[in-house]
């Protein structure tokens, strides 16, 4: 006995579908298969995501005329990478609130990877207009914008998190075509700034937030200050 045979049995036995029909119920117990079936073939997702997916499916079948297999798993995949779209959108929004509003420029190098994979299935779809390819584009290109002004700005951060590790590691950059500026933090190796001393010298910045500014102990303020600054002072 088959899957749709065992349903339409349990069905039976159900008050809502007691007075339908045999075609009726058989329609019923058809449909409710192969919406099984559907939410199956959205390999990945949780159980949230495919009830969300098959909201979206029915939707696009209901705006598009889509009858072959070849266009149903086309937009089976469409909707899949568009869920996929929507985690990395809020894996951004989790790691942005946990580091200060950094955006992990990975998962946006990512989603502009999705993104374009989605405007190209749509496009084969038929789904995008001339006035929604403008949106599209407009809100794609922004995007990358948005990257791209967040890497000019924090192109020097090389040290990122491991996703799957969760462990620190520094990124490796070709310095060959940088133009070199003074590291007004360092004086040699030591980490050091004449200014910022200065403010400390004359008890606006204490030692403790000096340490916290720095990122170094208490100690090492004391140690800055004496072999530092106050022979830079003497000069």
């Amino acid at each position: 006995m088959d899957r749709q045979e065992k349903l339409k049995i349990r069905y039976k036995n159900l008050p809502q579908y007691k007075t339908l029909t045999e075609e009726q119920l058989d329609e019923v117990v058809k449909s409710k298969v192969e919406q099984e079936e559907l939410a199956d073939s959205f390999v990945g997702l949780n159980d949230d995501e495919r009830k969300k997916a098959l909201i979206l499916y029915n939707r696009y079948l209901e705006e598009n005329s889509f009858t072959n297999l070849a266009e149903k798993s086309s937009l089976i995949t469409l909707i899949s990478l568009e869920l996929l779209k929507e985690r990395m959108q809020i894996l951004i929004k989790k790691e942005s609130d946990q580091n200060q509003g950094a955006i992990p420029m990975r998962v946006v190098e990512q989603i502009l990877e999705v993104e374009t994979k989605i405007m190209e299935l749509k496009k084969n779809l038929g789904m995008l207009k001339d006035k929604q390819d403008s949106s599209m584009a407009d809100a794609l290109d922004e995007l990358y914008q948005k990257a791209l002004k967040y890497y000019e700005e924090n192109a020097g951060c090389t040290t990122a998190r491991c996703p799957h590790c969760s462990k620190f590691f520094n990124l490796l950059m070709d310095v060959r075509n940088l133009e070199p500026a003074k590291a007004t933090f360092f004086k040699g190796t030591m980490l050091y700034n004449h200014k910022l001393f200065e403010l400390y010298d004359k008890k606006v910045i204490s030692t403790e937030e000096m340490a916290e500014i720095l990122n170094v102990s208490v100690k090492g303020i004391f140690y800055i200050h004496t072999n530092l600054y106050l022979k830079d002072k003497k000069c």
